[in-house]
Parts: C-alpha cells; structure tokens; sequence
C-alpha cells in the first residue's frame, strides 16, 4: 500500500506473517517514508 503525503514523498505500509517457528507465528507490519 502506498500512502502518498506532501512534497512528493510517500509511505509504504507493508504487513505479512513470519513462518511458523517454536510452535508460533508472528504477524508484521511496517511503514517506511520514501521520498
């Protein structure tokens, strides 16, 4: 997803699920500003 804000520069939002280690997962979401 991008997530567009001023001066041309945007978000990237990103979410996804680690893999099953240790008998649990993790769900992950990250956001980076790129210009």
């Amino acid at each position: 997803l991008q997530i567009p804000i001023t001066n041309n520069k945007h978000i990237h939002l990103v979410s996804g699920r680690t893999t099953l280690d240790n008998g649990h997962i993790h769900n992950v979401e990250i956001a980076s500003l790129l210009e």
